[in-house]
């Protein structure tokens, strides 16, 4: 193979091109960026990967980069600390992922507590401009998974780099190793949270390196990630870090987003452990003595043992470990949340910056259809009263509905399922993933923009788009090769105790031999995560393989995606009026408000809706809050 060396004089950059390329693949080459030159150290920086995918420019990408120390031994269960770069380091390797439970392949622990890295992309045609010289907006990603599993090599942002902007993901730490709390100053958790805000002062100290922007820096994330930007929203550890932030189908005031009872996860997870009763600082020396691969293992223990549960029925499954809201400050703790996100928002204790928020028309559609419904169909053959009774008493404890239940389970009842018998439960499957998508994800989010639209710019939006990529009952085959007709997956009768079911598992269910029919429709869904299929080149997390939309149709759905969203980055809102338009045309994107809530319906095309779904929206926000008022004020 015939390479030829060019030197770019800037002082910054040096690659190397091979002038042949092995058909089909990638042609990879090297790059080198240097940060900011220090006395001691002249030399530091990394060097990167130029990939060439077919019909795009050139990308520089610089994975694995350190943003804080190892979380190991004495800064284990730990805020991070920041990494110190001192030298020119190999970057054109992915990190490995944070220590998990492999939710998508082999079902056992995964990955390493050495994780806390980042990836950087951009084209390389901006890192050969003189330094300093039009910088780029930067565009940081969290990934979701509940906060307890994925990693950043999943999400391949090539076409977002294409209009012109940087783009970084980010691990941090997950489940326990990164969420551990005891509520209180003896452990305060947030340390995957604080991992994020480490990330974030990383990319705004040193991004000038790679051509991008500091003072142009937006966050976006999806579902679990989600969540992670609306916090970042409110803590006050992130002013000035961010100028902008994009929000896809989660929010911090979901009814899974924050531990609640963070004692609960201790107590449990200790027992787990075999860690015999005491004190909190009894239980919290067990846990964090423990090897932190039998932590992990503990946590994905997702239910107590048969015996448990037929013994008391109050013994479930407790809340994935996850954020919390920090009441007391503890020394050497930086406070990331210091009040509860809902009055938070109420009270306009936010950034003020231009938002974007949004959801999938059937974001609960695969966790209904491969897992609440068999369990709901086997239980309402000994019980017809089965799916009103729990399934609805599970809505109103999800939505924190608490007050006169009896008036808003009758009148949830009425307004899903009008007088059709609930335990019809094939006849009535869409109605139950609409009533799960509305309580569990879109009412939240939709609650949300109402809450910022009082304070800052905000542009609701609607994702619709039926690909023939689809994250569906069968990850990420194309719809022509699923066989959607038939749903197998068998429920064991201890699966049957509705209690157990978690609404923030995100995990692909397994189907374990023996089955339950469950005949469906041919309705396509757009479920919960479609939309990343349009802005990255997606590693399906059960194969490994990339995946990329392929047909026309779907590739103006990935050019509108990567326009809005970028668009966000280089000029604070999706649609502008004053810079050139797309080559294809782009609906202006109306600013949301609880007045006129615009909503931005996506799919082959785009079209701006005067309201979103008004009488369901209308039902959570004002009908549902008004009984609860009603009761407390009787």
């Amino acid at each position: 193979m015939k390479c030829v060396t060019w030197i770019i004089l800037v002082g910054i950059l040096t690659f190397s091109h091979c002038d042949q390329i092995e058909e089909n693949t990638p042609a990879t080459n090297t790059v080198t960026v240097y940060l900011s030159k220090r006395p001691d150290f002249p030399e530091v920086g990394y060097v990167g990967s130029i990939e060439s995918l077919p019909g795009i420019e050139p990308v520089a990408s610089f994975k694995g980069v350190p943003y804080a120390n190892p979380p190991i031994d004495d800064l284990r269960y730990k805020p991070p600390v920041a990494f110190e770069e001192t030298e020119v380091r190999n970057a054109t390797e992915f990190a490995e992922a944070c220590l998990q439970w492999d939710l998508f392949r082999n079902q056992n622990v995964t990955g390493s507590e050495d994780c806390l890295h980042l990836n950087v992309y951009v084209l390389r045609e901006i890192l050969s401009r003189p330094r300093d010289s039009s910088l780029v907006p930067v565009m940081v990603f969290f990934h979701g998974v509940g906060f307890v599993a994925c990693q950043s090599d999943t999400y391949n942002p090539e076409y977002l780099v294409q209009k012109g902007v940087a783009v970084v993901t980010v691990q941090y730490r997950l489940g326990s190793l990164g969420f551990l709390s005891t509520g209180d100053k003896l452990q305060p958790g947030n340390m995957g949270m604080l991992d994020q805000v480490e990330a974030l002062r990383w990319v705004k100290k040193n991004i000038r390196s790679f051509g991008g922007d500091p003072d142009r820096i937006i966050i976006f994330g999806e579902s679990a990630g989600a969540v992670a930007v609306t916090l970042h929203l409110m803590s006050p550890l992130t002013k000035g870090l961010f100028q902008a932030a994009i929000v896809q189908s989660g929010t911090a005031i979901a009814p899974y987003a924050i531990q609640r009872s963070p004692m609960t996860h201790v107590q449990r997870l200790a027992a787990n452990l075999g860690c015999l009763s005491g004190s909190t600082e009894t239980l919290l020396k067990c846990i964090m003595t423990a090897d932190p691969i039998e932590v992990v293992t503990k946590d994905a223990s997702s239910q107590a043992n048969t015996s448990e549960r037929k013994s008391s029925r109050s013994h479930k499954k407790p809340p994935n470990p996850g954020p919390t809201v920090q009441l007391e400050a503890a020394e050497g703790w930086p406070v990331f949340l210091q009040e509860d996100p809902e009055a938070a928002l109420a009270e306009g204790h936010f950034h003020k910056v231009p938002i974007v928020i949004g959801v999938n028309r059937d974001e609960s559609a695969s966790a209904v259809l491969s897992n609440l419904l068999p369990r709901l169909i086997n239980a309402t053959e000994s019980d017809s009263t089965y799916a009103e009774r729990v399934f609805l008493r599970k809505v109103l404890r999800a939505s924190g509905i608490v007050n006169n239940t009896e008036v808003a389970k009758t009148s949830i009842k009425f307004e899903y399922f009008k007088n059709y018998n609930m335990s019809e439960i094939l006849e009535l499957k869409d109605e139950f993933i609409t009533l799960h998508s509305d309580f569990s994800v879109v009412a939240p989010v939709y609650r949300t923009a109402m809450y910022l639209s009082q304070r800052t710019p905000v542009y609701f939006y609607t994702f619709e788009y039926e690909g023939e990529l689809s994250f569906s009952e069968y990850l990420l085959q194309p719809s022509e090769l699923r066989e959607p007709r038939l749903h197998k997956r068998q429920v064991p009768p201890e699966e049957l105790e509705f209690d157990q079911i978690d609404n923030n598992d995100t995990s692909i269910p397994s189907i374990p031999t023996g089955e339950i029919e469950l005949p469906l429709d041919d309705r396509r869904h757009v479920i919960h995560g479609e939309e990343l299929l349009y802005l990255f080149r997606f590693r399906n997390p059960s194969t490994r393989a990339v995946v990329d939309v392929e047909d026309d149709e779907g590739m103006i759905v990935r050019e509108t995606m990567c326009t809005l969203w970028t668009n966000v980055a280089k000029y604070g809102l999706p649609t502008p009026t004053d810079v050139e338009r797309n080559s294809f045309p782009l609906e202006e994107w109306k600013m949301f408000s609880t007045i006129a809530p615009h909503t931005y319906k996506i799919t082959s095309k785009t079209t701006l809706l005067t309201a979103y779904r008004h009488r369901k929206m209308l039902f959570w926000t004002s009908f549902i809050p008004t009984i609860q008022a009603m009761e407390l004020c009787s």
